[in-house]
């Protein structure tokens, strides 16, 4: 970080902000080079260096605004805010107060980079913030000499640069950053909230607003007006392509928002930027006028110009806000117990829900404070979005899951057979995988949800196993080397179980305590981690989700145990599957297979979401119950539960294993040991359960560190770790009288005793034995279990791989109820 402001040179702009930096005049802000071949692509260093060496910005320099190419911020975008009078200031500081929380440009200062010259304090200013999405440039549009009208000019694309610091103005005083020199980045939401303050202060000040869009030439306006391309119409230059193609749709929405579809007008649009636009607009560019401006502009027009304000407009219901409440973005979503979620249909985002057998879309769902809507396809997170052709599939959807052919045995058959295919392990592990991928369409129904960690050396088919949970999961995340705010980002603050999350290389977890603390509080239901936002604000985040972690090492027990306890570990070996999932999943044929799975699951869950749980009573507790019964609950009644039963068994026997073989046990028996050889009250000297434990490990001691033991099995130990974990979880306490000479634990036979019991579960198998906790008569609509999971087939063609080679454990019953779905079910 730069810590003389006075100092900032070309370097800052280059290098730290990540943008392109050309020379100019001082005087006149007259480009010193042709600037505009560095427009859409990045600065060589080499270039850069050989202007600096040849003193080519000794008369001042410009950030050209827009995309970021290099450095911490690379691909994000850097926006200039030019302000020109003091009533600018002010409405701009007013009108992102809900975003910044800044009462004048001093506050400001200290959050993001604001740069003043002195002559002119309070009455200009530029400041810079970095987007995670493009804003709309504002070219002036607000100008004349009226004071009371705010100067306000937005430089945010490559069309425009911004003469920035150390630049000596053309008054004499050289522009000046006056507080921090580190930008406030926003992310999505907050880069679209200030998109829309910044078009309110447009839409409020613009003294053409009366008048919308009289600056349209004539030739665009009759364009607009008949949807048709004269064959005489100017093209629209470089500059000024963004606004003119805003007032443009304003236009277009005036005469036809009524009369034509939505998306017809989205298409006409387009098709003026391709062939008048010079150069046309990108794709992403055009979108984000589209889809940001359009919710403004008709609030424009339905101030009483041409609009009708009919209630069962269903156009204007569809992309219309109440524009007092605060917009968040949602994936999934339970509004007066009816779950809604977000979908793909036909191209467009909605929040999709099925009541009573109806299919049911909405655009956006509102509460009494803030608006949800669902994300659009690019914002999703790594993960296709669940897409459909119209809502005659959603329905072909929901007859199939209706169809008495349809089981739920048949589904996790299906599913199992296809996980066969792709990964190489024990029946055990692969019936759990499949129970997984089934269980985490209802992860946020139960109160807790299981860990998995799978543990080998590269190339043993760990990322195989991330990449299945990626294909059959629900909205499962696929994140390597993860930090704690990618998964902050992604839970969200508004409901629990918003997605499933793959953690690549987590043996790091035990070196970051705070991810430590996001998956122990993640575990359960309902719990939340509190974080400050950049604004101040406090926000309360969602953790809860089902996660699969893959890692080369098991993580530190003696660090990581509160996370390990909550979690199965399976050790990977290598094999040769019959199918690569990675080749799979790109080829067409795979892309169809797994959507129509991955559709047909949310269906189900939609379909079946509020059914009731049977309770059950499993013969387990504590963590194992934790642990199981979610999973059990799920599969309860199906031929497939022994099986998970069986699974589980042994997934807890490991378990308790490797619980066994741990430095508590170790501790729990020297001190046992010795209450019943040595010291009957109870007291032991500290020194004597230390040097027990250097010959039960088997470690060394350095002689001039004799505070530390080296362990083969649980590294290096300190004689305050074992004391710690001798007080903070076997209840060791001081002696009433303590001896000066020696440093002395008490500790409560009985209670030892029961720890070590605990701790030594190997000895007895562990036995599942599941009974209903309630009676479901069959009169009930509960009688039969249909909550969680949705039934099936075996999409995988025939072609790709000989029926010989596949060793099916299944009954021609079992096949039949396997191939009962098949993906021409749906496009037929």
């Amino acid at each position: 970080m730069i810590t003389k402001l006075d100092d900032i040179d070309t370097n800052y702009w280059y290098h730290s902000i990540g943008v392109n930096i050309i020379p100019t005049k001082s005087k006149t802000k007259q480009s010193k080079i042709e600037w505009s071949k560095w427009q859409q692509k990045p600065l060589p260093y080499e270039l850069y260096e050989k202007w600096r060496e040849t003193g080519i910005y000794v008369d001042g320099c410009a950030v050209i605004t827009g995309k970021i190419w290099r450095g911490p911020h690379k691909d994000k975008y850097l926006n200039c805010f030019d302000m020109d009078n003091s009533i600018a200031i002010d409405t701009f500081l007013q009108n992102t107060s809900s975003l910044f929380g800044c009462k004048s440009l001093d506050e400001l200062s200290t959050k993001t980079i604001v740069e003043e010259h002195t002559d002119a304090k309070g009455i200009r200013a530029h400041v810079y913030l970095i987007t995670s999405l493009p804003i709309t440039k504002r070219n002036g549009s607000i100008v004349g000499n009226d004071p009371t009208i705010p100067k306000i000019e937005v430089k945010s694309d490559s069309s425009t640069y911004m003469v920035c610091s150390p630049t000596i103005h053309k008054d004499g005083y050289p522009y000046k950053i006056i507080g921090t020199d580190e930008p406030l980045v926003l992310d999505d939401q907050q880069s679209k909230d200030l998109e829309k303050q910044i078009f309110r202060i447009y839409d409020t000040h613009n003294p053409n607003a009366a008048n919308i869009n009289s600056n349209l030439p004539n030739e665009l306006r009759l364009a607009a007006k008949t949807l048709k391309i004269g064959k005489n119409l100017d093209r629209i230059p470089e500059g000024c392509r963004s606004n003119i193609l805003i007032s443009f749709v304003r236009v277009v929405l005036n005469y036809h928002y009524k009369k034509r579809d939505i998306q017809d007008l989205n298409e006409f649009v387009a098709e003026v930027n391709q062939k008048l636009c010079d150069p046309p607009l990108s794709e992403d560019e055009l979108k984000s006028i589209w889809n940001r401006d359009v919710v403004y502009l008709l609030e424009d027009l339905e101030k009483g110009i041409e609009f009708g304000n009919s209630s069962d407009d269903k156009n204007k219901e569809r992309i219309t806000r109440n524009k007092d409440k605060v917009e968040f973005l949602a994936y999934k979503y339970t509004l007066k117990n009816q779950l809604y979620e977000a979908v793909i249909i036909e191209g467009t985002s909605y929040f999709l829900t099925i009541n009573n057998g109806k299919v049911v879309i909405e655009s956006f769902l509102e509460e009494e404070t803030r608006v949800l809507r669902p994300p659009a396809g690019e914002e999703y997170p790594s993960y296709i979005p669940y897409s459909f052709k119209d809502i005659q599939e959603v329905r072909k959807y929901i007859e199939l899951i209706n169809s008495q052919d349809f089981t739920l045995d048949g589904l996790v058959k299906a599913i199992r057979e296809q996980i066969s295919k792709y990964i190489v392990h024990h029946d055990y592990v692969l019936d759990y995988i499949t129970a997984l991928s089934v269980f985490s369409y209802f992860q946020d129904k139960f109160p807790t949800v299981p860990y998995s960690m799978f543990v080998s050396d590269n190339g043993s088919g760990k990322s195989t196993i991330g990449n299945v949970f990626e294909c059959f999961g629900y909205r499962c995340v696929n994140m390597t080397d993860p930090t704690t705010a990618n998964i902050f980002r992604i839970f969200g603050t508004l409901k629990p179980g918003q997605c499933t999350l793959v953690l690549d290389e987590a043996e790091k977890i035990d070196q970051v305590q705070e991810m430590m603390s996001i998956l122990k509080s993640g575990y359960e239901n309902g719990k939340k981690v509190q974080r400050i936002n950049p604004f101040g604000k406090q926000e309360h985040f969602q953790t809860y989700g089902l996660k699969i972690m893959l890692a080369e090492r098991t993580p530190n027990s003696s660090v990581a145990k509160g996370v390990l306890d909550r979690t199965f570990i399976i050790s990977n070996f290598k094999g040769r599957p019959f199918l690569d999932i990675k080749e799979r999943k790109n080829s067409p044929d795979g892309k169809t297979e797994f959507a129509f799975l991955k559709n047909l699951l949310l269906i189900y869950r939609l379909m079946n979401f509020n059914n009731q749980i049977t309770d059950i009573e499993t013969g387990l507790d504590g963590r194992d119950k934790e642990l199981c019964k979610p999973l059990l609950q799920s599969f309860f009644g199906t031929e497939f539960q022994s099986r998970l039963e069986n699974t589980l068994e042994k997934l807890l026997d490991d378990k308790h294993l490797r619980k066994s073989n741990s430095l508590e046990r170790d501790l729990l028996e020297i001190v046992d040991d010795l209450l019943r050889t040595k010291e009957p009250d109870g007291i032991i000297e500290f020194a004597e359960i230390w040097n027990k434990l250097i010959e039960k490990t088997n470690g060394q001691v350095d002689e001039f560190k004799s505070n530390q033991l080296d362990t083969e099995t649980y590294g290096r130990l300190y004689k305050r770790t074992v004391s710690n974990i001798l007080r903070d979880r076997f209840g060791a306490e001081d002696p009433k009288h303590r001896n000066a000479t020696k440093r002395c634990l008490c500790f409560d036979k009985k209670r030892i005793k029961d720890f070590l019991i605990e701790y030594t579960k190997e000895n007895k198998p562990t036995r599942i034995v599941c009974t209903p906790l309630m009676n479901d008569s069959s009169d009930s609509s509960d009688s039969k279990f249909e909550s969680v999971c949705s039934k099936f087939f075996s999409p995988l063609c025939d072609s790709m791989i000989e029926e010989s080679k596949v060793d099916s454990e299944y009954s021609q019953k079992d096949r039949k109820e396997i191939d009962f779905i098949y993906p021409n079910s749906i496009e037929d």
